[in-house]
């Protein structure tokens, strides 16, 4: 936010090719609003999706545009459970990232 829009644009653009090159093809990757951003796995356990999440963290902490800038990145995982509505899926992936940003940030937050 200190550093304008441009460089905010920037941010978001630099992380979203990130997260693009880490995903598999049948992922979901998308932009929630503002800074959050949210990714489907189909067909991916718990395990797969904190592998994805190690690797993001790793990628984000070495990517020079975002590190110049302080980006660090909360990762809150849910997986899909019997009866889930979209809504109750987003809901916990959402209660588990704030999670990740009260641990101190730059973080996962997975199980409870």
């Amino acid at each position: 936010d200190d550093a304008g829009h441009e460089a905010g644009d920037r941010v978001l653009a630099s992380f979203a090719a990130l997260l693009a090159a880490l995903c598999r093809a049948e992922d979901l990757p998308a932009r929630l609003g503002g800074d959050e951003f949210s990714v489907m796995l189909p067909g991916i356990e718990l395990n797969g999706a904190l592998g994805l999440a190690e690797r993001m963290l790793g990628a984000v902490r070495s990517c020079a545009e975002l590190a110049k800038r302080g980006v660090t990145v909360s990762v809150g995982i849910a997986t899909w459970e019997p009866d889930d509505l979209p809504n109750d899926l987003l809901r916990r992936a959402d209660e588990k990232l704030y999670a990740a940003k009260r641990s101190g940030g730059d973080s996962i937050a997975a199980r409870d």
